[in-house]
């Protein structure tokens, strides 16, 4: 078996040297050779020093017990990784090393790069959210324009009667009719803005909502661009099951899945367009579905749809980072489920976000 590990350990040597993670070959309770970064990150010279001080290593941890163990060496906190074969004590067994902060850099990393996407995703969404801006507020404008101008027109033609009283009657209500038709618009235009704020407000700390209330903000956001361009828009969901979420984000992951099939509308042009939002609770989760008939996702691509930068808009500067954080905000925030599956000439995204059991189960005793 001695021989073995070492036959084993030579060969494959300038792997295990070019190594991030320092590797500790044994046998029971001997060491039989070490890669450099091992030597390294436990403050030992060479190999030989490291062997002969193999009790001082060994009577820190379980030798056999496949867990980590913290050990201090140099003021510096190291995680002890074993991993042993099947058998025998005497069986060859290798000891993994990794330095905690070694760990933590590479942590901080992988969040830097998850807020960097989460940063570009909102970035290409504000364009998005630019469009629909102008959306929202081209019918108000032109009501609140034509308001104006038949003020104007009917001031310039004289067509206030202000020298009888039946006439500044009829007068004072048409001006009272017009102001208060120009002020509703007004708040029409205020509330989007307020909308749109709103999301892009970071959320502090998870709010419990009805998914009632976070797809009447998505559809706030989005519902006069789906109008414009015919898609026609059905929900159903009686559910007032709250969830504990972060709510923009939510909205977030709402409106990428619906931008996703309006630009498949607005591609392709189908007649009868069509989108469904259905939600209800299934066992332990509040589910959240969405579906379109627009023709679905090529089979071959379905695997690829949630990774980062892959993207069908290439034509239209799609960035590819859209369902990537969906899914992130899914099942990386919430703990939930973000699927994807083609079904009745379209595709269907289903949205699981858990529930809180205890609560629940609380209200009902």
């Amino acid at each position: 078996m001695f021989s073995a590990g070492i036959e084993a350990w030579q060969r494959l040597g300038p792997m295990f040297d070019g190594a991030f993670e320092g590797m500790i070959l044994c046998e029971g309770d001997r060491i039989l050779a070490a890669n450099t970064r091992a030597l390294e990150m436990l403050g030992y010279a060479d190999e030989a020093a490291l062997i002969i001080d193999a009790p001082t290593l060994f009577e820190r941890i379980d030798l056999r017990a496949e867990r980590n163990f913290e050990w201090n060496v140099n003021a510096r906190s190291k995680i002890l990784r074993s991993r042993s074969c099947v058998g025998d004590p005497g069986d060859v067994w290798m000891l993994y090393i990794q330095d905690r902060s070694d760990i933590e850099a590479v942590a901080w990393q992988v969040r830097k790069q998850e807020e960097q996407f989460f940063n570009q995703s909102r970035l290409a969404q504000m364009g998005e959210m630019i469009s629909m801006i102008a959306h929202q507020w081209r019918q108000p404008l032109c009501a609140v324009a034509s308001a104006a101008i038949a003020l104007q027109t009917k001031a310039r033609l004289g067509r206030f009667d202000m020298h009888s009283d039946k006439g500044r009657d009829e007068t004072l209500e048409y001006l009272i009719n017009q102001t208060r038709m120009i002020a509703e618009y007004v708040d029409t235009m205020t509330l989007t803005i307020e909308d749109f704020r709103s999301f892009y407000k970071k959320d502090r700390e998870k709010e419990l909502v009805s998914v009632r209330t976070l797809i009447g903000r998505t559809l706030g956001i989005f519902n006069a661009s789906l109008k414009q361009q015919g898609i026609e828009l059905c929900v159903q969901g009686s559910d007032e099951t709250p969830v504990e979420v972060f709510p923009n984000e939510i909205v977030q992951v709402l409106l990428n899945i619906i931008q996703n099939s309006f630009d498949q509308f607005v591609e392709r042009k189908l007649p009868r367009a069509r989108i469904d939002l259905r939600w209800g609770v299934r066992e332990t989760m509040m589910c959240i579905e969405i579906g379109d008939n627009a023709g679905g996702i090529p089979e071959q691509l379905m695997g690829k749809i949630f990774q980062p930068y892959f993207s069908t808009k290439v034509e239209r500067n799609g960035t590819g980072l859209g369902l990537y954080m969906s899914k992130t905000i899914i099942q990386e925030h919430h703990g939930g489920l973000l699927e994807a599956q083609n079904q009745e000439g379209g595709v269907t995204f289903r949205i699981g976000l858990p529930l809180i059991i205890k609560e629940r189960n609380h209200d009902r005793t």
